[in-house]
């Protein structure tokens, strides 16, 4: 499951993430992609170790949480912070 700039950090983590982990089967994974530091509209907007917190509390695993800052050039912007998570088995 894949979701860029999505819907996924307007919704609460503790709803959302058990219901994506009924979902997914197998070893397949969720990821997603939203802006750092944006403060234009109420949103879940938490660190790294808040969203693996909140991802191992629901039964993901091989966690990964990373922020890929703007680019050097681009004048203006915020950083993208990208999440991956695999369901248990």
């Amino acid at each position: 499951m894949y979701s860029v700039f999505g819907a996924l950090w307007f919704v609460d983590p503790d709803a959302m993430l058990p219901a994506v982990r009924r979902r997914l089967r197998g070893a397949l994974a969720f990821s997603w992609s939203h802006l750092n530091g944006v403060t234009a509209a109420a949103r879940w907007d938490f660190t790294a170790p808040e969203w693996a917190e909140r991802l191992d509390k629901h039964g993901f695993a091989d966690i990964e949480c990373r922020e890929i800052g703007r680019p050097t050039n681009a004048g203006r912007g915020h950083p993208t912070f990208l999440v991956r998570a695999r369901t248990g088995s």
